[in-house]
């Protein structure tokens, strides 16, 4: 069983222009907010504490609404220096985990409980990160995404820029603690630091990253206007339904 996960809630969103009014996270989609979803799908495989990392902007919104998801344990922590990236942002959640085991998921990235739980069934003893990857996904532009290569399933490289790939990711990742000395070596290091900086860094240190084959099933990153249409109105609605229909009168 995982029991926590840390939840990166801290960019900017600037691209995300017709929700400016709200911090991303919080852009409302349907009865419920971008942020609920992830977070919904991760409660449903059993994840009981979520580490929130955020704006300090945004803080009277997480207390006002994970209550209302029926989220019971949570911890926010307020990133003031988010122009450090997301790498940051995990450092600074990694610091109030308990457990050894544990979920990462970007707050504006959208799947079923489906996913989650082939990560679960796919983590192995001698893995320290497995990532949710997809050979082709149905609702993303591979060439916004950030892209993978493999060979038989282990992890030789990830970024944006990638000339040669097999897989996108999906924005979903089980970590063990085994990962919080790299990701303190490259914040010592560096100013800016992202996910894929620290997937590639433990690589090079020898650490055991493998990818969890979710192609065929159902997700989206939400950064555009458009990618908001898909999920509120277009071919991706199908994602919300079946997150809501899972969590059923918990929500």
């Amino acid at each position: 069983m995982v029991r926590e996960a840390v939840i990166l809630a801290a960019g900017e969103g600037s691209r995300l222009r017709m929700y400016i009014s709200v911090p991303k996270p919080f852009a409302p989609v349907g009865r419920f907010r971008l942020l609920h979803f992830p977070i919904l799908s991760l409660k449903l495989v059993g994840v009981e504490r979520f580490i929130v990392v955020a704006r300090g902007d945004m803080k009277k919104f997480l207390l006002k609404t994970l209550s209302k998801i029926g989220v019971a344990t949570y911890y926010i922590v307020t990133n003031n220096e988010t122009y450090r990236e997301n790498g940051y942002s995990l450092h600074i959640g990694l610091r109030h985990l308990e457990e050894d085991l544990f979920f990462v998921s970007m707050s504006d990235h959208i799947f079923p409980p489906e996913v989650p739980r082939k990560l679960i069934r796919d983590m192995r003893e001698d893995i320290d990160i497995l990532i949710a990857a997809d050979a082709d996904p149905q609702y993303v532009d591979i060439e916004e995404a950030t892209r993978i290569y493999t060979v038989n399933g282990r992890v030789r490289r990830i970024g944006k820029r990638l000339r040669r790939f097999n897989f996108v990711d999906a924005g979903l990742f089980l970590m063990r603690k085994t990962v919080r000395k790299i990701v303190s070596s490259l914040v010592k290091e560096y100013e800016v630091i992202r996910m894929s900086d620290i997937i590639n860094y433990a690589i090079e240190q020898g650490y055991s990253v493998w990818i969890s084959d979710i192609t065929g099933m159902p997700w989206i990153d939400v950064d555009t206007p458009k990618e908001m249409h898909k999920i509120l109105h277009g071919e991706a609605s199908q994602i919300l339904g079946l997150i809501i229909e899972r969590a059923g009168e918990a929500v």
